[in-house]
């Protein structure tokens, strides 16, 4: 098989992976590391953050203080005023995969604003 080349806009290291387990294929990855997904956002309706997560530990994730990106853990950070969020706290519900990739779950309100479902938007 001749070597294939993913191309990129941005500065780039080579490097190899195996697919399969006779194909090698060559890939330009850029310089500063693989690209990825920080974290999706999901939303529900009458979203309740203390409810959701004791569900996600009746399923079998673990309570976690603070943020983390180990497998199967829930967590909540709160956005404050000097982020757009409400006085207290605009509470951000994330979980993990079993990878470790982060789901935030908010209301189907939430703008990233202010108030307590994060549904105060500002003007565009």
């Amino acid at each position: 098989m001749t070597d294939e080349l993913v191309e990129t806009d941005a500065p780039t290291t080579p490097a190899t992976t195996h697919l399969h387990s006779s194909a090698h294929v060559r890939v330009e990855l850029p310089a500063q590391g693989r690209a990825g997904v920080d974290h999706a956002c999901m939303a529900m309706p009458d979203f309740d953050p203390a409810k959701v997560t004791q569900l996600l530990v009746d399923y079998g994730l673990t309570r976690q203080d603070g943020q983390g990106r180990t497998p199967l853990v829930t967590y909540i950070s709160l956005r404050m005023p000097n982020r757009g969020g409400a006085e207290g706290g605009t509470p951000e519900l994330y979980f993990t995969d079993p990878d470790g990739l982060a789901i935030q779950l908010q209301d189907v309100k939430y703008c990233g604003g202010g108030g307590f479902l994060g549904e105060v938007c500002p003007p565009l």
